[in-house]
């Protein structure tokens, strides 16, 4: 069925694009033919910039130069630069034609910020870098208040169509400025550094920049087609526990509880996302047992210490640990079974055991007396009574204090 877009969206569109070709005619006075080549090469370089980009797979965001070529020609050509962007910058995300009010509005998107951005630029004392052949200090200033007002109007233009579908303007408008901020304190100076280069050295200047940063491109972008074979390398693990168990839901309530835990007690992001996954595959070692044993096994308490479970624990410790990236957490998996008063399979106890494997240990306690329907109060009771016994005090104080902030906002929903 085809999308029907709300009537305010319709409407919201078409005031932007308006806008933007309303930019674009004001920007026509500034142009000056002797630069008509200087505008077609940064306009080519500007494509390339947005077509190169880098996806951040965790931040679901993107990385580019983009920005920064921009606010050079800007700075170098004057208003009339702003072209550059609205034309170029829309064809990535547009091609192929298909819905043109897709590239009307990111181009008219974009010529409204950068337009923005040139006003503020020369109205506070900003000038036209390819006629003074220098980097005047007054233009700082300048540069810098223009890309904190490209900031605002940019994310503002993208929140308010975003908020139609998401809701909260608000939010989604912070959501995107915490990203796009910082983005800018590193562009505009780049920018000014980018500008005065090239009024020194003209295109050799660009090259000189750019192939360096190509190069660089390249190897960050070899590191996170790492990083993603890592990402799904790691689902796929998950997916064939969540198939073999059909305990998917369970498994991910672990998953969560480990890392609100991790995050209580203070780890390092790096290590509580290795405990989130150890957390998840914790039992990825009966993956290898046949069914008629394995309903056996799972008709029991899970954090029993039965033959079958201590040797999964074990197998799955080393299916960990042959893998790189997650070898790390096989002591979680392996351990996780053991108890604070050194009652579990191995004899190990309090401190000896590693921390990943008595957050995992807890959470998986917890997990199990929900799946079971305990009320509340009963599993506040038998945390109570565990904690100091099978499971780390700490730990434990950390899941009753979750516990007690959920039902706090229960209360308030």
């Amino acid at each position: 069925m085809k999308k029907e877009f709300p009537k305010g969206l319709k409407v919201y569109l078409a005031l932007v694009i308006t806008g933007g070709l309303v930019v674009l005619f004001l920007t026509f006075p500034y142009f000056r033919l002797v630069f008509a080549w200087d505008y077609l090469i940064f306009a080519i370089i500007s494509y390339l910039a947005y077509i190169l980009l880098v996806k951040l797979p965790k931040l679901n965001v993107y990385l580019s130069v983009a920005s920064h070529v921009n606010f050079a020609a800007l700075f170098l050509f004057g208003p009339f630069s702003v072209w550059i962007p609205a034309i170029t910058g829309a064809l990535p995300e547009s091609l192929p034609l298909k819905k043109p009010y897709v590239y009307l509005f990111n181009g008219a998107q974009l010529a409204i910020s950068y337009g923005a951005a040139a006003l503020i630029y020369y109205r506070t004392g900003g000038s036209a870098l390819s006629i003074s052949f220098a980097v005047p200090l007054k233009t700082i200033l300048p540069a810098i208040l223009s890309g904190m007002v490209y900031s605002v109007v940019n994310v503002g233009l993208t929140a308010g169509a975003i908020s139609f579908d998401q809701g909260s303007l608000k939010k989604v408008f912070w959501n995107i400025l915490k990203w796009e901020f910082p983005n800018m304190l590193i562009a505009v100076p780049f920018a000014l550094f980018l500008a005065y280069i090239f009024t020194q050295l003209g295109y050799l200047g660009l090259a000189i920049l750019f192939l360096p940063l190509l190069a660089s491109r390249y190897i960050f972008q070899a590191y996170v087609g790492i990083q993603e074979t890592y990402t799904e390398t790691i689902r796929a693990l998950m997916a064939t526990v969540d198939k073999k168990f059909g305990q998917q839901g369970r498994n991910q309530k672990v998953y969560e509880y480990a890392l609100q835990v991790s995050q209580a007690l203070g780890l390092p992001p790096e290590e509580a996302e290795t405990l989130g996954y150890a957390s998840y595959l914790r039992h990825i070692g009966l993956v290898g047992i046949e069914d008629s044993l394995l309903e056996l096994t799972l008709s029991r308490p899970i954090w029993s210490s039965s033959p079958i479970v201590v040797n999964a624990l074990l197998a799955g410790s080393q299916i960990l640990e042959r893998t790189e990236t997650l070898k790390k957490a096989a002591p979680f998996i392996r351990l996780h079974h053991e108890r604070w008063d050194g009652t579990g399979p191995w004899g190990l106890k309090g401190d000896q055991i590693p921390l990943g494997a008595r957050i995992i240990s807890a959470c998986e306690f917890l997990e199990e007396l929900e799946f079971q329907g305990e009320s509340r109060e009963g599993i506040l009771k038998s945390l109570r009574e565990k904690g100091g016994k099978h499971f780390d005090p700490r730990v434990i104080e950390s899941l009753i204090a979750i516990l007690e902030r959920e039902k706090e906002n229960e209360k308030t929903a």
